[in-house]
């Protein structure tokens, strides 16, 4: 942008403008902030679905370092100078998504699990019943 700071004109310049101008870090702190109510809310309205977030934000922060060291180099060797401030919360950002992917993921798998057992077990029980009954005893219940 060697154009004078007066009005851009383009979306793409105002874009370039904000990446700019902007401290990366305190945008960052900001929309912490808002996860961390986010967080509270979710908290008092869903037990579960709070603790599969909670989960997602420890993958996310044991993920970081590792994708800081590999994907950080690279990063700054294709990013321009004026844009590379933005490269730190990119790659928190990416963690988090990729983090509650899995954690989603691997909610889903566990709520099968359970699922599938409590059906297995209402199977027996209704089955264990009814063979009692078949053969004249009176069932018994748990």
């Amino acid at each position: 942008m060697e154009k004078d700071l007066g009005h851009p004109t383009s979306a793409w310049e105002k874009v370039q403008l904000v990446l700019c101008t902007v401290d990366p870090q305190r945008i960052s702190d900001a929309l912490g902030c808002l996860w961390t109510g986010y967080m509270g809310l979710v908290l008092a309205l869903k037990y579960k679905f709070a603790r599969t977030v909670a989960f997602a934000h420890s993958i996310g922060d044991h993920l970081r370092p590792l994708a800081a060291k590999a994907l950080a180099p690279a990063a700054l060797a294709v990013t321009p100078p004026e844009y590379r401030q933005w490269i730190e919360p990119t790659i928190n950002l990416s963690c988090k998504v990729v983090a509650s992917a899995a954690a989603w993921k691997l909610q889903q798998i566990i709520s099968s699990v359970q699922t599938g057992v409590a059906g297995g077990l209402l199977v027996g029980r209704t089955r264990a019943i009814a063979r009692a009954r078949t053969l004249g005893r009176a069932p018994r219940y748990p």
